[in-house]
């Protein structure tokens, strides 16, 4: 039979408000007073064998989310770098296959100081040339490349004046290491104002406008750039004024000649020349 009230509260052992509970057991069927009673005792027989229940904490859930767990299914439009090898979408590096384009690669891994790009396109002759050389300004132009049969050697100039030439292997262009060679003559200022004056026509003779502006100024350069530069110069005056030495230069045997106003706190660094003395100083 059942239990009652007295059962209920005899199995739960602990007290139970007969006023409310027996009602309760009353509407039920006697089919759900047995689920209730047998519930009670495998409670406590739960209880009996674990000891008594501790209360127990909500769990907790780390979620981490890699790169990998999303693939990204945007395309990429980036081309590939030269400085870094571009290559195809494995990474492979790829190599120029004329000379130009070979030169400039070299020069843009150059400045940008990728020696892992350097190592692909140079020879380590070269690639020791460029680290005795250092860093210089990156900002180079193009000038020419001449080709002997065997090799090509292409010059370039850059923002400073400074000029470099890259030889190369022609029959290895299009594959690693066509360089052989990357020399580098940079831009250099004379402590004096005669030297100075003469790396300043020197460089009109080269047909180095960037070095022509680095010692003097663009005026000063594009004055002489529109003439025909002498075979021959030399100082034959110097006058010295607060601040400032005047050099005449005289070309082609005296057939022409100018003064050269030199400031003489920049000797020994750029922009020296301020000026022409013809007929007065600028």
């Amino acid at each position: 039979m059942p239990p009652g009230t007295g059962d209920l509260r005899r199995i739960l052992d602990v007290p139970v408000d007969l006023a409310v509970a027996e009602p309760i057991l009353r509407a039920m069927t006697p089919l759900r007073r047995t689920l209730v009673a047998l519930a009670a005792t495998g409670g406590l027989l739960l209880a009996g064998c674990g000891g008594k229940q501790q209360p127990q904490t909500a769990p907790t859930f780390s979620t981490e989310v890699t790169a990998s767990a999303v693939p990204s299914t945007a395309p990429s439009s980036a081309a590939p770098s030269p400085t870094s090898g571009g290559g195809s979408g494995n990474g492979a590096p790829t190599y120029p296959s004329s000379a130009k384009s070979y030169a400039q690669a070299l020069l843009s891994a150059w400045g940008a100081k990728n020696g892992t790009r350097i190592d692909q396109l140079a020879v380590q002759a070269a690639v020791q040339q460029i680290k005795d050389n250092g860093y210089p300004n990156s900002s180079w132009t193009y000038i020419k490349c001449d080709d002997d049969g065997t090799y090509a050697t292409c010059l370039f100039r850059n923002a400073h004046g400074d000029e470099s030439l890259v030889k190369m292997v022609k029959t290895q262009l299009g594959h690693p290491t066509a360089v052989t060679e990357a020399q580098l003559m940079r831009t250099s200022y004379a402590n004096d104002a005669g030297s100075y004056v003469s790396g300043f026509v020197y460089a009109w003779q080269q047909g180095n406008k960037q070095r022509m502006i680095r010692y003097a100024n663009e005026q000063v350069a594009a004055f002489f750039l529109s003439k025909t530069p002498p075979t021959s110069s030399m100082v034959t005056g110097e006058d010295n004024t607060a601040g400032h030495t005047k050099i005449t230069m005289s070309f082609d045997g005296g057939t022409s000649s100018y003064t050269f106003n030199v400031v003489n706190q920049n000797l020994g660094d750029a922009h020296a020349i301020g000026g022409l003395c013809n007929p007065g100083c600028a």
